[in-house]
C-alpha cells in the first residue's frame, strides 16, 4: 500500500508542479509604477465656488490576472486634487478699494484603489476598468495672491470613499514588460468637508504605468 502512494506521489507531483507553472506563466502577478495628471471638479458645488485645477497622481500598482479576461489591480498613490477659487477683500471703510483674489486650494491625500480589470478578448489591448477607492488626507493649504496660507487640516475629513471607472490600452514591450495608458474617473461618493456632506470630489486622471511580470 505504502508503495503504491509513494508511485502516485511520484507521479502526480512532477504534474502538480508542472500546471502550477503554466499557471503562473500565462496569470503572473505584476508590480508597476505610474504617474501621470489629473484635473479635479467640486461637485454639489451650487453657487460655483470651485474651479476645477490640476494636479498629481504617482504611485505603485499591483495586478494579478485571476481569469483570461479579467484581474485584480490595486495600489498606492500619492494625489493632488486641487482647486481654484477667488474672494474680495473686506473693508468697512467705503473709500478703500476692494481687490479679488484668485485663491489655489491645495489638497494632497494618499489614495488606495481596488479594481477589476476587463479584457474584451484574450488576445484583447484595450480594458476597462471599475472599482472603488479610499483616501486619506494628509494635507490641505489655501494660498491666495497675497501669498496668505491657511491649513485646511481642521475643516477637511481625514477619509472619503468613492468609484473608479475608466479604460485604457496596455502595450506588451516583450514577455515581462508593459505599458498601460489608462484614462480614470474618481467618482468621490463622501463628503470632503467636516461641515457638509455636499461637497464631493470628482477627479479625472490621465495615467501613465509601467507594470513588470514577476
Amino acid at each position: 500500500m505504502i508503495n503504491k502512494l509513494l508511485l502516485l506521489a511520484a507521479v502526480t507531483l512532477p504534474l502538480f508542479a508542472t500546471a502550477q507553472e503554466t499557471a503562473t506563466k500565462q496569470n503572473p502577478f505584476k508590480v508597476g509604477v505610474s504617474t501621470g495628471t489629473n484635473l479635479s471638479f467640486m461637485r454639489n458645488d451650487t453657487f460655483n465656488t470651485y474651479d476645477p485645477w490640476v494636479g498629481k497622481t504617482i504611485g505603485i500598482t499591483a495586478e494579478k490576472a485571476i481569469h483570461p479576461h479579467f484581474s485584480l489591480s490595486s495600489g498606492v498613490y500619492y494625489e493632488q486634487r486641487n482647486f481654484r477659487t477667488n474672494y474680495e477683500s473686506v473693508s468697512f471703510d467705503p473709500n478703500v478699494y476692494y481687490d479679488t483674489y484668485d485663491v489655489d486650494f491645495r489638497n494632497h491625500f494618499i489614495t488606495v484603489p481596488l479594481t477589476v480589470k476587463a479584457f474584451f478578448t484574450n488576445e484583447s489591448s484595450v480594458y476597462v476598468v471599475a472599482g472603488g477607492y479610499a483616501s486619506f488626507f494628509l494635507r490641505g493649504v489655501y494660498k491666495d495672491g497675497a501669498d496668505t496660507l491657511l491649513n485646511t487640516k481642521r475643516s477637511t475629513e481625514s477619509t472619503n470613499m468613492g468609484a473608479v471607472f475608466g479604460g485604457g490600452y496596455r502595450w506588451k514591450i516583450d514577455g515581462r514588460n508593459e505599458l498601460n495608458f489608462e484614462l480614470r474617473d474618481n467618482l468621490g461618493l463622501t463628503g470632503m468637508f467636516k461641515n457638509s456632506d455636499n461637497y464631493k470630489t470628482h477627479t479625472i486622471a490621465l495615467v501613465l504605468n509601467y507594470q513588470l511580470a514577476l
